[in-house]
């Protein structure tokens, strides 16, 4: 019997089978989720907790949890208000409830677009010396039930789709993948970000297939939520109305479920309803009303989050400093390009701090900040840099399953679930993808994009449908693919910030194709305090990383001195005939990225590219690079970059 646009793809099935609106799951293979699921969600609990034990304080983190704890005790939102609060305030919950010292003064609150969350930031880890890192791992640490949250919604999506086979792989890819490992263990938004929209989608998915009042209000509160991670998240606004009106035109122009032998008319409705979006329900005005209350839910949500802060602002009475609101090129003290036009007099129905936050945003991106990709560093992006970023930070199995997903939706129609189930599934995820890769004003790091990989994991699931022959020689080639995935993600433990893929190299070539937080974000302090350690002889010792005006290294354990580092002997004239004026012998630790010359070059100078001529002798984790030079070395380099032989005693 042929299958319908709504049945659903559980496990292997043919002929009525596969019409079943039941599609039960044989109790055996829900003892195995039972058994399986809460060793995954173990497992990715453990790795996240272990790492944000090892790993130091990353560039943005001090930042977050101070931008936290103003929000808390001030109920002011300004601090890091590029992005909305929820996952800083979830994170730094509990450290009021410490004795964490704070410092407040650099806090001006004048510039439009100041950014006091990072001088407030370093304030705080100063002023609590070593403990500020204790801090920073119970914040990380408390973020970490909406990551499990995440994949425990990826294991149900995938089971309800394609059966639970399904299910236990997407919670693998989600269990294992590098990315979801490294940024769920900071707390920055992007891993709460990828759960939450997820439950978004799905909360939404859930009132598609049962328009009923409660999971509308289900579906509101989610969308709130979303809202409240990132500020990406606003284009479900767009794509919730979209997918309604697209349902309403579909199921409006076609007639009833055909006719079924020893079926009723009941039973095909229950088969939709079952499997994918109820057609009976929908043809009926009040989900309309639903959806109203499920957008008008979401803003209440973002709102409330903000303590309903200037909600309601007239669009004109704002100062933006971003070219695209503002109508200038870097207004001194803000200006209004709707001021004296009718769209001025609009209410805006989002808080002040979330519009003054997008305006930052967008004023950042004009900026247009130093981007690397494939070894070119400009001020300018590129609109396919995430897709090669996830390229080359992805485990090859996972690229090769999911390939292998794609192709099998488009050819074969017993893969699929449905438009509308399909629908639901990709348009978030490359909505967002879309977004994302438009802002080629900074192109830094793969994390922005990562609220994506949930929904992948989703997508590439369907390949544990076995439908037809070889059904074992498919299982065996997945569970073989998820092996090789996650040991090829373990290899690098605890170092997931650092992965590329062994395709590009590994992390120790990684550097060839991405910098920035792809690879060093100043995560790897704690591993150089132990090299330190095991190598006491290696001092004094130079240290250049990025990110070191945040964290004193002293805090840290390290006992070191700056780095000298110059371009050419003209850089510092004052310095330019002192003993260490540019190469000099002894040891050094210096950051890949600065290695590189991966820095801000409206403000500074690449200063420590002169290493790229020599060989490492050591690194701290894969981001920082220790270098012995000798005397002979040390001339030799100061020869050829025009310096003058240091002078001897």
């Amino acid at each position: 019997m042929k299958q319908t646009d709504f049945t659903p793809m559980n496990d292997v099935r043919s002929g009525e089978e596969a019409d079943r609106s039941s599609a039960a799951t044989p109790p055996a293979k829900h003892n195995v989720s039972a058994f399986i699921l809460p060793i995954l969600l173990g497992v990715h609990a453990a790795c996240l907790m272990w790492i944000a034990v090892v790993n130091s304080p990353g560039v943005d983190e001090p930042a977050h949890l101070v931008a936290g704890l103003s929000h808390w005790q001030f109920s002011r939102f300004d601090l890091y208000r590029v992005n909305p609060p929820l996952v800083r305030m979830i994170a730094s919950a509990p450290i009021l409830l410490t004795s964490a010292k704070q410092d407040w003064s650099h806090w001006s609150k004048l510039a439009p677009q100041s950014r006091d969350e990072f001088p407030v930031g370093k304030d705080f880890v100063t002023c609590n010396g070593p403990a500020a890192f204790w801090y920073l791992t119970v914040a990380r640490w408390t973020c970490i039930p909406l990551c499990l949250l995440g994949m425990y919604l990826a294991y149900q999506w995938s089971t309800e789709l394609y059966g639970v086979t399904a299910g236990i792989l997407s919670a693998t890819f989600y269990c294992g993948c590098p990315n979801m490992i490294a940024w769920g263990a900071c707390i920055t938004p992007d891993a709460g970000c990828a759960s939450l929209g997820l439950l978004s989608a799905y909360a939404y998915r859930k009132w598609m297939r049962d328009p009923s009042w409660l999971n509308a209000v289900y579906a509101g509160l989610a969308l709130g939520l979303a809202e409240l991670s990132k500020m990406s998240w606003i284009i479900l606004f767009a794509i919730w109305p979209t997918l309604w009106a697209l349902h309403r035109v579909f199921h409006n122009s076609r007639n009833e479920p055909a006719p079924q032998p020893g079926r009723t008319t009941k039973e095909l409705h229950q088969i939709a309803l079952g499997s994918g979006i109820s057609q009976t329900a929908f043809s009926k005005p009040l989900p309309a009303i639903q959806l109203v209350l499920i957008l008008a839910m979401g803003l209440y949500v973002l709102n409330l989050g903000y303590g309903f802060r200037g909600t309601w602002t007239p669009l004109g009475k704002f100062q933006f400093v971003s070219q695209s609101l503002s109508g200038e090129n870097h207004p001194d003290e803000g200006a209004n390009r709707f001021s004296n036009t009718w769209a001025g007099v609009i209410p805006v129905p989002f808080p002040e701090d979330y519009v003054r936050g997008f305006d930052i945003q967008k004023y950042e991106f004009e900026q247009r900040r130093p981007s690397y990709l494939f070894g070119v560093l400009r001020d300018q992006g590129w609109w396919y840099y995430y897709a090669c970023a996830f390229v080359l930070k992805t485990p090859v199995a996972t690229i090769a399953i999911f390939l292998w997903s794609s192709m099998a939706m488009l050819l074969w129609k017993q893969f699929r679930s449905g438009w509308e189930n399909e629908l639901l599934l990709l348009l978030p995820p490359i909505s967002l993808f879309a977004l994302v890769s438009s802002q080629t004003g900074i192109n830094e790091y793969l994390r922005y994009a990562i609220p994506v990989l949930p929904f992948v994991f989703i997508h590439t699931s369907r390949v544990a449908t076995s439908i037809g022959r070889h059904r074992r020689t498919r299982i065996r080639i997945v569970a073989a693919a998820c092996l090789f995935a996650a040991t090829e993600s373990a290899m690098v433990f605890p170092h997931q910030i650092s992965f590329f893929n062994i395709a590009a190299g590994g992390p120790t070539g990684g550097s060839r194709y991405l910098l920035g937080a792809n690879i060093d974000w100043c995560q790897d302090l704690f591993f150089l305090r132990r090299w330190l350690d095991s190598h006491p002889s290696s001092t004094p010792l130079h240290l250049a990383y990025v990110g070191d005006g945040d964290v004193d290294p002293k805090l840290a354990g390290i006992d070191a001195i700056p780095a000298p580092g110059f371009l050419t002997p003209d850089d510092s004239p004052t310095v330019r005939n002192a003993d260490l004026s540019g190469p000099c012998p002894g040891w050094f630790a210096i950051s890949i990225g600065q290695v590189k010359g991966y820095v801000d070059t409206r403000f500074s100078k690449p200063r420590f590219t002169y290493f790229q001529r020599l060989q490492p002798v050591a690194s701290a984790g894969y981001s920082i690079l220790i270098y012995h030079l000798t005397p002979e070395q040390a001339e030799t380099l100061r020869r050829d970059l025009g310096f003058p032989p240091s002078r001897t005693e």
